[in-house]
């Protein structure tokens, strides 16, 4: 049971800092067809959309661009590029950085993310992970406008412990008090999670890797719903598929229960999820969210409680 743990932890780790071209980590046994990654694979022209709320809501867009003495970031139509002095080229190779290979920066906090790159205080080797593992659109290293950034809205309990940047795309690791439940926050692009969505969601069942698929409409929560049975070369599975409209929120919702494995280190529960998977969107607002290590099955209403904000700016200390 704990190593199962272990590797749940360790995925939920690559789902939150995935780069474009990851390979996500499976359990001992276990098909790449996982539910518990969902990787930022998009189409090329995709890849470098627009930060998360201008896209859709160009009224209420606030312009990215900075200038410092090393690098100046430029908005492009939604879009910022950050730009060094020296150059974009990298100077080093991976080996003096090893987590260039993983592709993203960390950060304790968003307040961190924010005083960084408005304050020109990249390490020498945030710099070089930019130069080397983010995208070079053309017009520079694709960057989140700072002054558009998202924050998740947690249910009580719940409290953010870091914050993974690739390109334009962010994701908040989360901790939950006394559980072991799990949590990745990530928000991205329109076209991101568009491309995302329709993957993951839309046509989920379509996986070429999932047999004996049935679907029939059911309830969950007392909410409509429709319901799939399936099975992969390892495990059986039953997932709800739940759409929920309010107002100019739309929530999506996949929640997956493995039911029986052939692999003993996958646990088993008709009533406790393996994992879920909630699609987010409200006013030009993108976000993916995905829950694993369940105790116990959460209610409707509990999986509705995620919301987002914008973030606010500290004030300067004197």
């Amino acid at each position: 049971m704990k190593h199962y743990r272990y590797i749940m932890w360790l995925l939920g780790v690559l789902f939150l800092f995935s780069s474009c071209t990851v390979s996500p980590i499976q359990p001992s046994g276990e098909d790449s067809s996982s539910d518990h990654i969902i990787q930022n694979t998009v189409p090329a022209n995709d890849s470098v959309a627009g930060s998360p709320s201008s896209a859709s809501n160009p009224q209420n867009k606030i312009s990215g661009s900075i200038t410092t003495s090393r690098y100046t970031i430029t908005d492009i139509e939604g879009t910022c590029y950050l730009n060094y002095a020296e150059g974009n080229t990298p100077s080093i190779g991976n080996d003096e950085y090893p987590s260039q290979q993983i592709g993203f920066l960390s950060f304790s906090s968003i307040d961190e993310l924010y005083r960084v790159f408005a304050n020109n205080m990249f390490s020498e080797e945030q710099i070089e992970i930019m130069k080397q593992a983010f995208s070079h659109g053309e017009h520079g290293i694709v960057v989140p406008n700072i002054h558009q950034l998202l924050v998740p809205v947690l249910p009580e309990g719940m409290q953010i412990a870091g914050v993974g940047l690739t390109d334009n795309v962010y994701t908040y690791s989360v901790q939950t008090e006394n559980s072991n439940l799990g949590c990745g926050v990530k928000f991205a692009s329109e076209g991101l999670y568009r491309a995302l969505y329709e993957k993951n969601y839309t046509e989920y069942f379509l996986n070429e890797k999932f047999f004996d698929i049935t679907s029939e409409e059911g309830i969950f929560d007392e909410t409509n719903c429709l319901i799939y049975e399936y099975q992969t070369a390892v495990v059986t599975k039953r997932t709800y598929q739940i759409q929920v409209q309010d107002n100019e929120k739309t929530v999506s919702i996949l929640i997956h229960y493995v039911t029986e494995s052939s692999n003993q280190y996958v646990e088993v529960s008709e009533t406790i999820p393996d994992s879920i998977n909630i699609f987010y969107e409200k006013n030009g607002q993108y976000m993916i969210l995905h829950l694993y290590n369940f105790d116990s099955e959460p209610s409707l209403d509990w999986l509705l409680s995620f919301d987002c904000s914008v973030y606010e700016v500290p004030t300067p200390t004197t």
